[in-house]
């Protein structure tokens, strides 16, 4: 009764941890983000700070074996490829290395693709012009060597494509002057050096970039949290000892991911994302941002929930990003750390594991299937709106497990059967729905509980007695009766 779809899960990667001339330069001799990350001090009670990373230690980007260990790591998790940040100015790369290197061993072998972070360097590490370092600029003559360079890239066989049409992300498209003449330019090069085309996504990073990715001449928005997203008001307090409240703006991890999940997806393509955690207070000494009272846990049933709801989702190109895999001084890392070890390894494999499981389970419920009500599951929800007519109907409405306060795993169309039963016809249209009215009652748990149920009479057909919605769950095929719809 689902779609038959591979959802691919991405994640960013930083090619930082390696000195450069430039940030000799800059910074001192020597220096990474390692030493950023190793001031990290505890700013309130409970913040999780300093980041100490585990199992791969203090790594340096430039020795082989440290890349070949985060790709097993990776595939442990179940990502399918990393996002490599990218920057290039007028020519100019930086942070070069790990990416050249593994273009000319050929190892890891491990899926990837690349993302332009076209923003300038500046000294307080979010591009704002006031102190630049590294300037962005852009011409024609610019998009044109760009393309060449990457062509080369693309043509790498473990290079990310989609329909053959390599995959890549534009960091902030809203800061070329015409996104749209660009993305021309690219995709009118690809094509001569023997592409069938690019798939080109934006990242939605700035208030700039939130909109249809058409409008930049891209194929596809990327929502990149937690900076997609404004979780609401920060977090208070007058207490002296709580410091980091007074430096920096403190939101909690659960409120993130309550405005992300409540938020209707845009009716453009677009990939949805998420973070692990945040806490960018390393880099600066006052301003940053700080998601507190993350785990492994909290972030495994976001992503679980994301990676389920892809499979009802008609959108044939399925991705999900993490943001990210090594932003140890950003506090944002699924690599192993000292306080939580393989957590959020682990949980990555987990959300993909129970995700994967719940599928199999309800895809044993198959269209014309005789399925009978089942006393013990017990769902309530609300009817919200009903219209009908000749030969169809639509319903819009909520429904929750009455026992574990969470939305069904499927809702199905059904037609009443003259001995009391119920033939399935297919699943409910559309389901899954934000509803922040219902998850105020009854919890986080039933955000996702709102759905919309069309049924249209086949020309020719005789009609059915009556088509019914019916909820389902996969491990015990429950069956549970939602609302009948009238005709």
């Amino acid at each position: 009764m689902l779609p038959s779809k591979l959802t691919q899960l991405l994640a960013f990667y930083l090619p930082q941890y390696h000195p450069i001339p430039e940030n000799d330069e800059w910074w001192g001799k020597g220096f990474t983000e390692w030493r950023n990350v190793t001031r990290g001090r505890p700013l309130f009670r409970g913040h999780y700070q300093p980041h100490v990373p585990a199992s791969l230690g203090y790594y340096d980007l430039r020795l082989p074996e440290v890349r070949e260990q985060q790709a097993a790591l990776a595939l442990q998790a179940g990502l399918n490829g990393f996002v490599f940040f990218h920057y290039w100015f007028g020519g100019r790369r930086l942070l070069e290395r790990p990416v050249d290197d593994m273009l000319r061993l050929g190892k890891p072998d491990f899926p990837f693709c690349l993302c332009w972070v076209n923003e300038a360097w500046s000294r307080n590490w979010d591009g704002d012009s006031r102190d630049v370092l590294m300037p962005q600029a852009y011409s024609v003559a610019d998009d044109i060597e760009h393309i060449k360079w990457l062509c080369a890239a693309f043509k790498d066989d473990r290079y990310l494509k989609i329909d053959g049409c390599p995959l890549l992300f534009v960091y902030r498209p809203s800061d070329l002057p015409s996104m749209r003449e660009t993305a021309e330019r690219w995709r009118k090069e690809a094509a001569g050096r023997g592409f069938p085309g690019l798939f080109l996504c934006g990242v939605q990073s700035l208030a700039g970039d939130l909109r249809d990715p058409a409008e930049f001449g891209l194929d596809a928005a990327v929502e990149f949290e937690p900076t997609s997203t404004d979780p609401g008001p920060p977090l208070r307090s007058s207490d002296p000892l709580q410091i980091g409240y007074q430096l920096h703006r403190v939101w909690s991890y659960d409120s993130l991911v309550r405005k992300c999940l409540e938020r209707d997806l845009p009716p453009y393509r677009f990939f949805p994302g998420l973070c692990p955690s945040w806490d960018n207070s390393v880099r600066r000494r006052e301003g940053g941002v700080i998601l507190k009272d993350s785990t492994p846990a909290k972030y495994q049933a976001w992503l679980r929930e994301l990676l389920y709801r892809e499979w009802f989702r008609p959108q044939k190109e399925s991705i999900v990003l993490v943001n990210a895999w090594n932003e140890w001084a950003e506090g944002n890392h699924l690599e192993p750390c000292e306080r939580w070890d393989n957590g959020y390894i682990d949980a990555t494999r987990q959300a993909i594991d129970d995700s994967r499981g719940t599928i199999a389970s309800i895809g044993s419920f198959q269209s014309g299937m005789k399925v009978v009500l089942t006393p013990q599951y017990e769902v309530t929800g609300k009817i919200d709106s009903r219209r009908s007519g000749p030969g169809e109907a639509h319903l819009e409405g909520w429904s929750v497990e009455a026992m574990a306060k969470g939305a069904p795993d499927m809702l199905a169309l059904a037609e009443r059967l003259k001995d009391g039963g119920f033939g399935l016809i297919g699943p409910v249209q559309a389901q899954r729905i934000p509803r922040a009215d219902v998850a105020a009652i009854h919890g986080q748990a039933s955000m996702l509980s709102g759905w919309k149920a069309s049924y249209r009479q086949q020309a020719g057909q005789p009609a059915p007695r009556e088509v019914v919605v019916l909820a389902l769950r996969g491990h015990d095929r429950s069956v549970a009766l939602v609302a009948p719809l009238i005709l």
